[in-house]
């Protein structure tokens, strides 16, 4: 298991490696979350890892604000700060904290279908969950 030491520490260097690169946030089309609808369980490994890093012309888009409106599946789930806390070992249970799988990707078909233009990116990783940040484009 990973100590809070550790994680901050892998989550900096996927930030800096990230803003080396200028990796911005995963995007996706409407074939994809066509595909995510049907199942598609490589939505995870799909996702970009940005860290701590976000990147230029982006910002945080707090699902939060919006869960009611749009009527979002699991939003008891959802981090204060929008994040999307997810097991990544794929052996989640459905009333656990995390996010299943299976779940994520029903809560990110109906983010898509609200706002198709978000992007996402993996912002913390730990050893069994990963937290997925949502992101908009700035206006400026």
């Amino acid at each position: 298991m990973m100590d809070i030491e550790t994680i901050i520490a892998v989550n900096k260097q996927a930030g800096n490696k990230a803003k080396r690169h200028g990796i911005k946030p995963t995007t996706f089309g409407p074939e994809d979350i066509e595909g995510m609808s049907e199942g598609f369980t490589g939505a995870i490994s799909g996702i970009v890892d940005l860290g701590n890093y976000v990147p230029k012309g982006w910002k945080r888009f707090d699902i939060n604000l919006f869960s009611k409106q749009w009527d979002l599946p699991y939003s008891w789930k959802f981090l204060k700060k929008g994040g999307l806390f997810v097991d990544s070992s794929g052996f989640g249970a459905d009333g656990e904290p995390a996010l299943t799988i299976k779940q994520f990707l029903e809560v990110m078909v109906d983010i898509l279908n609200n706002r198709n233009d978000l992007g996402f990116g993996l912002i913390s990783q730990g050893q069994f969950q990963v937290t997925i940040g949502v992101f908009e484009k700035c206006s400026n």
